[in-house]
Formats: C-alpha cells, structure tokens, sequence
C-alpha cells in the first residue's frame, strides 16, 4: 500500500516491511474475495477449497496465513469468515498430507 497512514490500519502488520505489508494486504483482499464469493453463493465450497490450495501453495500467501490464522481462527464457527477459514485449514491440511517431506 503506497500510503502509509492508510497501512497503519493493519496493526496485526506493524512490524513487517513495507514489501511484505503490500503482500499481506493483497492476500487478505484475495481472501475477502473468496468469503465474499462464497457467501453470495458464488463460489461453492469445492470451488473455495481450489483456490484455497492454490493460494496455500504461495509461500507469500502462506506466510500471511500463519499470521493471520488465530484471528482468524476466533471467528465463529457458523459465520462465512469462520466457515472459510475452516475451508482453509482444510485445504492446508491435504497440501500438508500430499506433500513429499523438504529433502534438506
């Protein structure tokens, strides 16, 4: 985001660099999308656990995921931003099953 002042809203980011800032801001937008979607019945769950894989596979996506994941994980379970995340954690956990271990 090219303006700090409007930035600074995103206190869970204060911390990062501005690049990372811009990244994370992308990806919480890619996300609202994908909720949005979903709840007008755009998007089904199949179509929103695609593109959960897809963006889960992104190490960008991923590092704003894992710091995003809490808050996230405090929504209600029953409202369309705590039925995503869990479509996400499922999405996370088959990636985690199908991926061969990091030979290093």
């Amino acid at each position: 985001m090219a303006d700090p002042a409007l930035a600074s809203v995103w206190t869970t980011y204060r911390e990062s660099p501005q690049a990372t800032l811009r990244q994370h801001l992308y990806s919480n937008l890619v996300y609202a999308h994908l909720v949005l979607a979903r709840s007008w019945n755009t998007y089904s769950d199949a179509d929103v656990r695609a593109a959960a894989k897809t963006m889960l596979s992104s190490d960008v996506f991923r590092h704003y995921w894992e710091t995003t994941r809490e808050q996230k994980r405090r929504m209600s379970p029953q409202s369309p931003d705590g039925q995503a995340f869990q479509l996400f954690e499922e999405a996370l956990a088959d990636i985690r099953r199908t991926t061969p271990p990091d030979p290093s």
